[in-house]
């Protein structure tokens, strides 16, 4: 299992990379597709188990843990309210992404058609996990992810990134592991596996949260000139 722990964090370190590069290029907007590419993919490989250092995982627990950045640099260069637009985008994605799929999926399939199983199988039936997706994971923790990163901020007076990216992050991520998992998979799954997947879930996100602290450092200076200002500790 070696080969899943190493594309893990080679997965982990050039994806974060690849936000600043679509930061520098784009700006806000590259942020945002970005953002909204996350959504969208982590909802595709929600079903998708892996195994990491030899337990039970989903690896759309990966892409949702960088979703945290995304809100994190828009919110710290461009204000709370630009992050609960950022939320509210990303959620209208991911509704439209899903009406799409399951309107698709109406259509009488082509005989010649040799995927259309694999693809049924992945998109019906998860209204559950779309719901709780859509309700927990995104217009209520990330949208208190936003709240609590700006609060932080107030708090210490726009010091410590490093402390308001990891506290709002890691507190968001243990009630998403614990609120998302329960009300989307609870019964489907033996309770022991499901809490062996939050539990490593919640651990890789953790993980992908420190390793992104010195992302959003370097935000301020993969910002566009037009918008760039002077870090604060």
């Amino acid at each position: 299992m070696v080969l899943n722990e190493a594309l893990f964090f080679g997965f982990v370190i050039l994806d974060l990379f690849l936000a600043l590069i679509f930061l520098k290029i784009w700006g806000k907007t590259g942020i945002v597709v970005f953002y909204v590419i996350h959504i969208i993919m982590s909802q595709v490989t929600v079903k998708m188990q892996i195994t990491l250092f030899g337990f039970t995982t989903i690896f759309g627990s990966i892409l949702f843990a960088v979703l945290f950045l995304c809100t994190d640099i828009i919110t710290e260069h461009f204000g709370k309210e630009e992050g609960y637009k950022t939320v509210n985008i990303g959620v209208a994605s991911l509704i439209f992404f899903i009406l799409v799929v399951q309107t698709a999926l109406l259509f009488i399939p082509s005989s010649t058609n040799q995927v259309i199983g694999s693809f049924k199988n992945l998109f019906v039936d998860q209204w559950r996990i779309v719901i709780s997706d859509i309700v927990i994971s995104y217009l209520l923790i990330q949208k208190f992810d936003v709240w609590f990163f700006h609060k932080i901020a107030e708090w210490t007076k726009n010091k410590y990134l490093w402390l308001r990216n990891n506290l709002s992050t890691w507190t968001s991520q243990t009630i998403t592991a614990i609120l998302f998992f329960q009300a989307a998979f609870a019964g489907t799954i033996p309770q022991s596996i499901l809490w062996q997947i939050i539990f490593v879930g919640l651990v890789m996100k953790l993980i992908v949260a420190l390793f992104d602290t010195p992302y959003i450092y370097l935000s301020y200076w993969f910002l566009p000139n037009n918008i760039k200002r002077s870090v604060k500790n």
